[in-house]
C-alpha cells in the first residue's frame, strides 16, 4: 500500500497544499512527531514524551472550508446532467478510472486543531537541537473532517457507480451523506468516515542553494532552522 500512499500524498499536496493523513481518518494530533517518507507522514510518538516540559498550547476551531479534488487526467464521469437540479432530485453517475492512481477526494465539515504561539515552542526545540531525533518532524496543524471519502484506483479500468443528491453527485462531493457508492469492475481503494485528513508539518531544515529537510541520521547543525516543510517541495517525491 506504500505506492498508493505516496501517490495520494503527491496529488493531495499538489492540489490542497497540505500534507495528507495516511490513512485518512487515522488519529493524528498537533504535537505528534514522526518521519516523512516520500511525502507521507508516519507518526512515531508525541513531543511531550520527548520533552515533557515543552510549552504546547492547543486550540480548536470550527467552520474550516471543505476540501476536494480529483485527478482530471485519469477519470471520466458519465450518466448525469450538467447544471443545477431541483432540490432533492436524485441521480446516478458512473466514475471510470483510466489508469491506476486516479483519485477522487472530498472532506466536508472541517475543523482545525493547531498549536498556538509556536514561536516559544520552536525556540524551546532549537535550544535542544542536540536532543532532537535527526530526520523527525513535528505536526503543528491538523484538519479533521466530520465526513470524508476517498477513492483511489488500483487498476486501469476501475468503475464506480454513484447515486444521491443531483447537485453533489454532479460535482463529486462524494463525502455528502446522500451519496452511496458501489464498485462495478476493476479494483480500487476506498475509505470513508470522519477524522483527521490534512496536516502542516515543521522540522529542522538546512538553508542553502536548495533548502532541505535533514535526513535521518544527520546531526542537526547549529545553523539549521526549525521551519515549515513545504508540501510542494519536489524533493519529497524523490526515491
Amino acid at each position: 500500500m506504500s505506492s498508493i500512499a505516496s501517490g495520494y500524498s503527491r496529488e493531495f499536496r499538489k492540489k490542497i497544499s497540505y500534507f495528507p493523513v495516511w490513512q485518512p481518518g487515522d488519529p493524528v494530533t498537533p504535537g505528534m512527531i514522526g518521519r516523512l517518507e516520500r511525502g507521507v507522514f508516519y507518526a512515531e510518538g508525541k513531543l511531550e514524551t520527548l520533552f515533557p516540559e515543552a510549552p504546547i498550547k492547543r486550540v480548536h476551531i470550527t467552520g474550516v472550508p471543505s476540501q476536494a479534488f480529483y485527478t482530471q487526467s485519469s477519470i471520466s464521469i458519465a450518466g448525469h446532467a450538467a447544471g443545477s437540479h431541483p432540490v432533492g432530485a436524485k441521480i446516478n453517475a458512473r466514475v471510470s478510472f483510466s489508469k491506476a492512481g486516479g483519485i477522487v477526494y472530498h472532506g466536508a465539515n472541517l475543523e482545525l486543531d493547531y498549536i498556538k504561539e509556536m514561536t516559544p515552542l520552536f525556540q524551546f526545540i532549537s535550544q535542544r537541537r542536540h536532543q532532537w531525533p535527526a530526520g523527525m518532524v513535528l505536526v503543528t496543524h491538523v484538519e479533521s473532517a466530520r465526513q470524508f471519502r476517498v477513492l483511489i484506483s488500483e487498476s486501469a479500468s476501475w468503475e464506480v457507480d454513484l447515486s444521491g443528491d443531483a447537485n453533489v453527485v454532479g460535482t463529486l462531493q462524494i463525502a455528502d451523506t446522500s451519496v452511496s457508492i458501489s464498485a462495478v469492475s476493476g479494483s480500487g481503494y476506498q475509505r470513508a468516515g470522519g477524522g483527521p485528513v490534512s496536516l502542516r508539518i515543521y522540522g529542522f531544515k538546512l538553508f542553502g542553494r536548495a533548502p532541505r529537510l535533514l535526513a535521518a541520521g544527520e546531526e542537526v547543525p547549529r545553523d539549521a532552522l526549525f521551519d515549515e516543510i513545504s508540501p510542494l517541495d519536489p524533493s519529497l517525491d524523490e526515491e
